[in-house]
């Protein structure tokens, strides 16, 4: 049993950086059409009127990247 939980102690680690979730989405820019990042958006903000965020409610790399953005524009 002990050399169960030594086991499990070793292998936790690396479930933590199992996923990487920048894998799961690409975020295309507007004008351009091309791939940009969530520092690219909030260095464009200030220009900006309006940001759109489209989602589908189920969507949890969605629900990611709106928590994001979100932390990221409070800290500017």
């Amino acid at each position: 049993m002990k050399n169960f939980f030594i086991l499990i102690a070793l292998f936790m680690p690396s479930l933590a950086v199992a996923q990487d979730i920048t894998q799961h989405y690409k975020i295309y820019g507007v004008k351009n059409g091309k791939i940009t990042t969530i520092d690219a958006i909030i260095n464009h903000l200030n220009s900006a009127n309006v940001l759109f965020f489209g989602e589908e409610h189920n969507d949890s790399i969605g629900h990611y990247l709106e928590t994001e953005l979100f932390k990221k524009m409070a800290i500017t």
